[in-house]
């Protein structure tokens, strides 16, 4: 009796240091990613969107100048071709200030061939998003099923 009861404990106390250390390092691994790390990550969370046609999570990580209303741009962004992206790089991540960056990337696309980009991007509430439209006004044709 005295020998379960001693490994039952030592089980809930081995448990109890392993919760423990996965909440201490987990939450040191999240302060550690650096707004850059995720703004990259963004980054390649939208052009997998792209490239899946998940119109949802396009939106989500975009701020598009093109238009105001969140519905009519999930809309349009259904319509984007899926095969358009060929490939993206990352150049660099530049700091403005602590909500503003502006991301330098490389890109290979179907429709405009290699292409180097600047994007600025915003965090809003949690979140970092891509800013995009500033440089192309809204045309119909380029959300053609």
């Amino acid at each position: 009796m005295k020998k379960k009861f001693k490994v039952a404990l030592l089980g809930l106390a081995v448990a109890g240091t392993l919760t423990v250390t996965t909440i201490f390092v987990s939450d040191q691994t999240s302060a550690s990613i650096t707004p850059e790390k995720e703004i990259e990550q963004t980054f390649d969370a939208y052009i997998s969107a792209i490239k899946s046609g998940n119109a949802d999570d396009m939106v989500k990580y975009t701020k598009d100048l093109r238009f105001e209303d969140v519905n009519i741009q999930n809309e349009n962004y259904k319509k984007l071709p899926k095969d358009d992206v060929i490939s993206t790089k990352v150049l660099s991540v530049k700091k403005e200030d602590d909500t503003h960056y502006l991301l330098s990337v490389d890109t290979k696309t179907k429709s405009a061939g290699k292409v180097q980009r600047l994007f600025p991007v915003i965090k809003e509430g949690n979140q970092w998003k891509i800013v995009v439209g500033q440089d192309t006004p809204y045309d119909p044709n380029n959300f053609k099923e």
